[in-house]
């Protein structure tokens, strides 16, 4: 039996996402709360759970529901309970139980739903949308999206996490080398990714060569340097040839090639026979 110390610790410094999920849609559908502004449009309603009981809202939602005051563990049932603005019991939920879907998401299961309702109401937890807090959470998932932090949109996230490919956002505003390495420093850090998508646009539509190969956009029959994936194995030779031979470019001065020029030889030198071009719908 679990008192409620013990069911902090299950829960605390995540933010778990409320989401409903039923049987007519092929993935569990975000709650938004409008407040007529654009941020509380796009906003998802999430909550991080406090020691004291209270319950902290960190998205910008229009408007916070009555029913989510504060939060409390009834230890005779083993439920938690969240608690109204009027202190009283408002809805019981289960404790965090993995999803049989998702890269490691787990669950709080809502109970106050009809009997004969198809659909189900949770709040959910990836660890990439922890809070700050969580630092020592190992990355599970062995396929990551690696995209820019200002092409980030909350329906590219709703739906490649239930399909097991966690997404990584990415820091970085001088253009695409600078994009590359970072990718590179984030795949030397996680040795378990074993598919790798690095993405400068937000795409919903993933796709990789098979064996040893790299994949470009296909750019009107040319290489668009926009999306690469491929194994690991195959990504990380070439981040580290593309930035090897960069930083000699940057010290040769009689060399003057751009960045996708110097690409577009590597690729044509050193990966020839190695890569393909894919097609993807637009983003």
């Amino acid at each position: 039996m679990l008192d409620k110390v013990h069911v902090y610790k299950l829960i605390e410094h995540r933010i778990w996402m409320l989401i409903t999920r039923t049987s007519s849609v092929s993935y569990p559908m975000a709650i938004t709360l409008d407040g007529g502004d654009k941020d509380s449009i796009e906003a998802f309603f999430a909550v991080v759970f406090h020691e004291n009981g209270r319950l902290e809202i960190p998205t910008k939602v229009g408007f916070i529901p009555n029913e989510y005051g504060s939060w409390d563990f009834d230890e005779n049932t083993q439920e938690i309970i969240f608690v109204n603005s009027k202190d009283q019991s408002e809805i019981r939920a289960s404790l965090p139980e993995p999803l049989p879907y998702g890269d490691n998401v787990i669950a709080i299961k809502l109970k106050n739903g009809s009997p004969d309702s198809t659909a189900e109401t949770l709040f959910v937890n990836a660890p990439h949308l922890n809070h700050p807090k969580i630092t020592h959470q190992q990355i599970s998932s062995r396929q990551v999206l690696l995209v820019p932090r200002k092409e980030f949109s909350f329906s590219l996230y709703k739906k490649l996490r239930w399909s097991g490919i966690s997404v990584k956002l990415v820091d970085c505003e001088q253009g695409l080398l600078s994009f590359l390495h970072e990718a590179y420093e984030y795949l030397a850090n996680h040795p378990r990714i074993e598919n790798v998508v690095i993405s400068r646009k937000n795409r919903l539509f993933i796709k990789f060569a098979q064996g040893y190969q790299l994949a470009f956009l296909n750019n009107q029959g040319l290489v668009s340097f926009d999306y690469l994936s491929g194994s690991r194995q195959v990504v990380m030779e070439f981040l580290i040839v593309v930035l090897t031979e960069n930083n000699l470019r940057l010290f040769d001065e009689a060399n003057s090639r751009d960045e996708e020029t110097m690409l577009q030889d590597i690729l044509n030198k050193q990966f020839y026979q190695r890569y393909k071009l894919i097609d993807l719908p637009n983003p």
